[in-house]
């Protein structure tokens, strides 16, 4: 691939990484519990757990971090979470075409 090639298809990624929304690290994990009450209603059957409890897990300096997260805000979370995710495979790209452009030079 030629060198402007490479060259515009970078500019057009470093575009795109302007584009990206909101970005963080970490998971979601949403759980269905039962309690240790006997006779409870969530003990009986596997549909009338508790729940849902939503929980965001990211590394905070090396040290797994928890955060309870409102049932109403998991979609941001996740869409949050994508974001990081497609931040991240710009920056691939980028790299990937980097590695290209020495030997384009030539």
């Amino acid at each position: 691939m030629k060198k402007e090639i490479i060259e515009q298809k970078i500019k057009k990624l470093k575009q795109q990484l302007y584009e990206v929304g909101m970005p963080i690290s970490g998971t979601l994990h949403i759980s269905y519990r039962r309690c240790g009450k006997k006779g409870c209603r969530c003990q009986k059957s596997d549909k009338d757990r508790h729940g849902p409890y939503c929980v965001w897990y990211r590394r905070d300096n090396g040290k797994l971090t928890t955060q309870s997260i409102k049932e109403e805000d998991v979609h941001l979370y996740k869409e949050w979470i994508g974001n990081r995710v497609e931040l991240e495979n710009i920056i691939k790209k980028i790299f990937d075409l980097g590695s290209q452009y020495p030997s384009a030079r030539k």
